[in-house]
């Protein structure tokens, strides 16, 4: 790790087109001292193998896992050095690269390999157990130079046979070749607590449950069994869904912009991420669920949504969870939506985000407290390149602290022009490094 004081932590923020990773330093504020104008810096901007529209870190191994929206796809593997340079902490270096057959939206990783989802298809790639590279094709991956890695050890099909003979007569079915996943197919990936389950949002398709095959052996990189819709991100024994456009749970719900516990066939309580005026119509043909994360004692929950039009703004909200069970409480007010009639729990607070966020408005969660309680999660928009850093408290709600504009950001931090509109550098997802 970096050597930081107690009140600064790094980031680092991927781009989707752009071949560049930055590093960010947050000045955590202190009650103690008076606030600064700006708590988040851009502390560098590193070449990249292409954009990286998901960012996974190995806090063990040190490694930075990406999707690469490149030509042919592309997964990455960085090493993340420690310069012990104040000014320029963290440096990144490539070990090696795979390639899925399909542009891959979300990858996790385990000590024995990495998951990766795409739109139609997911992939298991073997890592390295010391180095953390993707296995090469002569064993073990050289932990000073690039390597060529070996081809995925199993993939499977979100597809039915129909839609999968017409993906390979060159078909784009339904835009589930668009984006990894981003709005249409596979759509995450995230591993149970207890590592034997893989779990991937089906978006924008019924529910559905693939019956693959495993390995005997726990040495061996975990095969995927039971693929499930729906399931977004299990928080400490429960999982927590999000509902997106055609998604259904059994046939009971087709809501979209709405988190609840989930568990077998049952749905409930339900919240809302959109304003409590916001009609079904709006939240299908406007709105898109982007993210959820959990406070660092499990006590509370934050989700995103994202504007599908550059004149629709984003929502935050912070909802109340029990940190024994990871369990959204019932016991929250009620209110009933005048236009849909439908009733809703009331979160602890809801914000509108500055912009739509483009393609990302995600939100990720410092893994420490402030002094006086506080959390901070960092914000992305690849609609015009900002990156914010947000407070949040039970008393205020959600505060912006800090933000940068990546096209404002030069090789060696010198000022640059930004670029013309449509071709200016669109922020993907953050990660804490510390």
């Amino acid at each position: 790790m970096a050597q930081t004081s107690g009140n600064t932590h790094h980031l680092i923020v991927g781009t989707f087109r752009h071949p560049y990773l930055y590093t960010l330093e947050f000045s955590r504020p202190d009650s103690s001292t008076p606030r600064q104008r700006n708590a988040l810096k851009i502390l560098s901007k590193l070449t990249a193998t292409g954009g990286h529209s998901w960012l996974h870190l190995d806090p063990l191994r040190g490694v930075l896992y990406c999707t690469g929206w490149t030509q042919p796809p592309s997964l990455a593997a960085y090493k993340i050095e420690d310069t012990r340079n104040p000014s320029s902490p963290l440096r990144l270096r490539l070990l090696n690269q795979a390639y899925p057959k399909y542009l891959s939206g979300y990858v996790t990783v385990d000590q024995a390999a990495l998951y990766s989802a795409s739109g139609p298809q997911g992939d298991v790639f073997a890592l390295d157990p010391s180095t953390g590279a993707f296995a090469s094709q002569k064993g073990n991956a050289d932990t000073q130079a690039e390597t060529e890695a070996a081809g995925p050890i199993q993939s499977f099909s979100f597809l039915s046979q129909a839609e999968q003979e017409a993906i390979d007569r060159g078909e784009n079915v339904g835009g589930i070749m668009d984006f990894g996943g981003l709005r249409h197919g596979g759509h995450s990936a995230d591993l149970s607590p207890d590592g034997k389950r893989l779990y991937v949002a089906d978006m924008q398709r019924p529910q559905r449950n693939l019956d693959l095959p495993t390995k005997p052996s726990r040495s061996d990189p975990m095969m995927v069994q039971g693929m499930f819709g729906l399931v977004k991100l299990e928080a400490g024994r429960t999982g927590l869904c999000m509902w997106y456009k055609n998604t259904r749970q059994g046939s009971t719900f087709s809501q979209k912009g709405r988190i609840a516990n989930c568990t077998g066939q049952t749905v409930s309580p339900t919240y809302s991420l959109l304003s409590i005026t916001a009609d079904r119509n709006y939240c299908i043909t406007k709105s898109a669920c982007a993210e959820v994360r959990t406070s660092p004692k499990g006590d509370v929950l934050f989700a995103s949504t994202r504007g599908l039009e550059p004149s629709e703004k984003g929502y935050i909200i912070a909802v109340e969870l029990d940190p024994a069970t990871g369990k959204l409480p019932s016991d929250s007010t009620l209110l009933v939506n005048p236009t849909s009639g439908i009733e809703e729990y009331v979160p602890l607070h809801r914000w509108q985000t500055p912009t739509s966020g483009g393609w990302a408005n995600a939100i990720n969660v410092c893994p420490t407290l402030g002094a006086g309680g506080e959390v901070y999660i960092s914000l992305t928009d690849s609609e015009q390149g900002w990156v914010w850093m947000l407070q949040w408290t039970l008393a205020d709600g959600f505060e912006v602290v800090g933000s940068v504009n990546l096209n404002e950001y030069g090789e060696e931090g010198n000022q640059e022009i930004v670029p013309k509109k449509g071709d200016g550098i669109g922020a993907s997802v953050t990660v804490w490094y510390d």
